[in-house]
């Protein structure tokens, strides 16, 4: 059984898809909160639980939104430029006999 290991990659559709995560990624960003107010933190295990989960899912939407925005993008178009330039130079070294 033989693989095949074609690869082919349209740079303008595959610039679009990276400009799209790229823009989308603003739907990420939470709005700033404050946490709770102690007042209503004091005495109950409840409030005091959700304040501090509140408090992490903010910081790991804000993760998300970092990564997503701010270094998948660039990631993807040095993947993209790497396989350009690959291709170029296997393109340049390849040679047909009988081609003058």
């Amino acid at each position: 059984m033989s693989l095949d290991k074609t690869m082919i990659i349209h740079t303008t559709d595959y610039d679009s898809i990276t400009g799209s995560i790229s823009s989308n990624a603003e739907q990420t960003k939470l709005e700033e909160i404050s946490s709770m107010p102690k007042k209503w933190c004091d005495g109950t295990e409840i409030t005091q639980a959700l304040d501090k989960d509140t408090t992490h899912l903010y910081k790991l939407m804000d993760k998300h939104h970092k990564h997503t925005a701010e270094v998948l993008p660039p990631a993807l178009t040095k993947i993209k430029d790497s396989i350009v330039k690959t291709d170029e130079i296997i393109s340049e070294s390849v040679g047909v006999e009988g081609l003058k």
